[in-house]
């Protein structure tokens, strides 16, 4: 009688039916809308299509699925859109007629081309390539676009993608150019293996073949461009563009670049040509001019270049500002270099938090903004405030000395490191390495040793191990990883060496991503004593965690690697942390070892006992925005945790002390006669809000929260729910002030959606 009566006030009062356990947030920031602007974020910016005659530049990158909008007059962020798809490359064009964007797919199976309205943020249409990607053109009298689609050029609407006819221009063109002014497509051969690059003439309402025009060429001229009031055709090609005269099709100019090129810019007014350095990190020894452009005018066949910024791999034209817009791979903004001034303005939109680095009293956590420019973020671990400081160009790691309260910062492009006084943030000097300045991908590691104030830091393409003395700033020593060979197609981003000191054992751990190798050297002399294969301990199922995978605990005199705990004297396995993926480090009373995980795309803490290493407990963080690698610092004294996702620049402060639950609460045993999402309460609302809903039927639910542009931003329920009402709270302390919108999709035997606005002020 007793167990009925319990299981009869069990299912008659208001009870929590989805519950995770997880730590209080104590702060939390999206940076990118906090510092720059309230628009998505978008990083390692690939390519830029520009609307000249609305003033609208465009560009995505390859890490989010954001595309940032740029108004050109006023040179500043006015939107976000967003890609139909997650970080893979591709391009990005504009319709001249109407504004519309067309996005490639270069990775998809077929490959795919997308139409988006920008005023809408809509797709309009969509299209499957058959064979080879190649040129794309517009036809803006008649809002056409003419798309090469293998050996087939098709002809689409320019606002559904729609087909409107088809011609075989009798080879697998590259470029394709309408002449609208005189009803003509101009088509040129990819010029595979031949030595003569061939332009084919069409009529364009009929596609009957008008004339035919053969360029001998030594390479590859697998581009065109139109400049008809001048009567000249320019072919391009990796190293050379070729001028050809329209009306008789005689090559009457030709101009060669030094290194290759990957995109062309051509302005009409200056009858001007800007070629971008196809490799990005060609001028060794600038200190962060690391783009060559090259300029060539065409009237006056001058050629010369220029050093701008960071990597731009494509480049286009806004001839009506005469502007030339460049996305900065690596520095988190778009230049807008004006062309009769030479004056370069840059538009920030992107950010990163992907290192950090804690002040010697705990008050101030230094974040490096690798993918961000040439600032750190600083966070007060007391106020919960922020502020930025000014560092050397594409900084990459800090960190900070107890002994004399100093901030060091390795640049990814310098070979030097700036050192900063903790205290007032002023530049004390800049540490000469005495090495050659690193120019490819693969990221500079830096790890300091506080108990004998030594800087390790490794340039894996230099395959260079440097060692500095944090009390002297002096170089102490430099060599070589031993049986080490860079090589840039597998060695790139970050990760590819790793660095952990144990001193007491006289020991430098210096471990191989790519090979699963672990190197052991001399701490002082760098000799090496050691080598091993330890694939065993990074599996593939490592995931995210495999670039930063070691630690190291002074107490016990115990590296971790991964899960794994290993005795650093003779390299034995002492043990292994279940579930997770990577140790974070030990409470501050000694009582329990946290690592972290991440499963699908949540984030998940475990809490292991300190000597038999079971898991205790384990507590859902946060669902991840991309597929990064979460970046964290454990703040021992306080028992803190610092976290951020990397493509998305969202950080959050958890305090491991407090525990809480989160969840969907069932506030009502009836089930409900109408599907109903009732307006959050309050709203609006600063930063807390509950939203409560009634499903009539038992099915699969989902329920988001979107920003205006559609981008979700956090995902409160998905799941088999039973007919009943619920409730939920959204936490939006780490959003700007805007609108968002929370939306609703429940399926029984019928589809139920629905969606509400809601208002964020702050």
């Amino acid at each position: 009688m007793r167990k009925i009566l319990l299981l009869l006030i069990l299912f008659s009062a208001p009870h929590l039916i989805s519950q995770t356990l997880t730590y209080k947030l104590v702060k939390s920031y999206d940076m990118k809308r906090t510092l720059v602007s309230n628009h998505g974020n978008v990083l390692k910016m690939f390519d830029v299509a520009v609307d000249n005659y609305r003033g609208k530049a465009y560009s995505s990158g390859t890490q989010t699925n954001n595309i940032s909008v740029i108004d050109l007059a006023t040179k500043s962020e006015s939107g976000t859109l967003t890609l139909p798809f997650t970080g893979i490359v591709h391009t990005l064009r504009c319709n001249p007629a109407n504004g519309y964007l067309l996005i490639v797919n270069a990775e998809s199976t077929p490959n795919k081309l997308y139409l988006i309205n920008p005023a809408s943020n809509t797709i309009t249409g969509t299209y499957d390539y058959s064979g080879t990607v190649s040129g794309i053109s517009f036809n803006t009298a008649q809002n056409q676009v003419y798309v090469v689609d293998g050996p087939t050029v098709k002809v689409l609407s320019g606002s559904s993608l729609s087909s409107i006819g088809s011609f075989t221009p009798g080879f697998v063109a590259g470029g394709i150019q309408v002449d609208s002014a005189n009803n003509y497509i101009y088509a040129v051969s990819k010029n595979v293996a031949s030595s003569t690059a061939q332009i084919r003439v069409f009529n364009n309402t009929t596609y009957s073949l008008v004339r035919t025009i053969n360029i001998l060429t030594s390479e590859n001229m697998g581009d065109l461009k139109l400049d008809v009031p001048n009567d000249r055709l320019f072919l391009y090609g990796v190293n050379q563009v070729k001028v050809v005269r329209i009306s008789t099709g005689l090559a009457t100019d030709s101009v060669k670049t030094g290194m290759q090129t990957s995109d062309k810019a051509y302005f009409p007014s200056s009858q001007t040509i800007y070629m971008t350095n196809g490799t990005g990190y060609s001028q060794q020894g600038q200190h962060g001019s690391w783009t060559k452009i090259y300029r060539y005018n065409v009237a006056t066949k001058v050629l010369d270049s220029l050093k701008i910024g960071d990597k731009a791999e494509m480049i286009e034209a806004d001839y009506i500002r005469n502007q030339l817009i460049l996305p900065n791979m690596h520095s988190g903004w778009i230049g807008i270099f004006n062309t009769n001034s030479s004056v370069m303005d840059t538009v920030d939109i992107g950010e990163t938090v992907d290192e950090f680095a804690l002040s010697p009293n705990g008050s101030t956590l230094y974040m490096v903004k690798r993918l961000g420019g040439s600032r750190l973020i600083r966070y007060n671990t007391s106020t919960y405030e922020l502020s930025q400081m000014a560092t050397d160009n594409w900084p990459c790691v800090a960190e900070a000395d107890s002994s004399n309260n100093r901030l060091f910062v390795l640049s990814a492009f310098y070979s030097n490191v700036s050192v900063f006084n903790c205290l007032t943030n002023a530049l004390i000097t800049r540490i000469n390495l005495g090495i050659s300045e690193g120019r490819s991908d693969a990221i500079p590691v830096m790890h300091l040793d506080k108990q004998i104030h030594k800087l390790f830091i490794c340039f894996p393409e230099l395959d260079t191990i440097v060692i500095v003395n944090t009390l002297t700033n002096a170089v102490e020593n430099a060599k070589r990883l031993p049986n080490f060979n860079f090589n840039s197609d597998t060695h790139a981003a970050i990760g590819v060496i790793q660095l952990m000191s144990v001193p007491s054992q006289n020991k430098l751990f210096a471990l191989q991503r790519v090979e699963k190798k672990l190197k052991v050297l001399n701490i002082s002399t760098l000799t090496l004593l050691d080598s091993m294969d330890i694939s065993s301990y990074i599996p593939s199922n490592y995931g995210t965690f495999e670039s930063d995978l070691m630690a190291y605990d002074q107490t016990t005199d115990r590296v971790f690697i991964g899960n794994k705990i290993m005795n650093p004297a003779d390299y034995s396995i002492t043990g292994t942390l279940p579930f997770g993926k990577r140790v974070i480090g030990y409470k501050n009373d000694r009582s329990l070892i946290y690592s972290i995980t991440v499963q699908t795309d949540s984030v998940f803490v475990c809490e292991h006992h300190p000597t038999t290493y079971n898991v205790t407990s384990r507590k859902f963080l946060f669902r991840q925005s991309g597929s990064a690698t979460p970046v964290f610092y454990h703040n021992r004294q306080a028992n803190d945790l610092y976290i951020s996702e990397f493509n998305y620049a969202v950080f959050r402060h958890y305090d491991l002390d407090s525990a809480q639950t989160i969840g969907i609460t069932r506030t009502s045993n009836e089930v409900p006669g109408e599907f109903t999402l009732y307006t959050n309460y309050p709203n609006p609302f600063n930063p807390v809000t509950n939203i409560r809903f009634d499903i009539p039927e038992s099915g699969n639910v989902t329920l988001a929260v979107y920003d205006v542009t559609g981008r979700e931003i956090k995902k409160l329920l998905k799941g088999f729910m039973h007919a009943g009402s619920y409730s939920t709270e959204f936490d939006g302390s780490g959003l700007a002030s805007g609108v968002f919108i929370c939306r609703i999709q429940a399926e029984g035997s019928k589809k139920y959606p629905a969606a509400i606005k809601m208002i964020l002020v702050k």
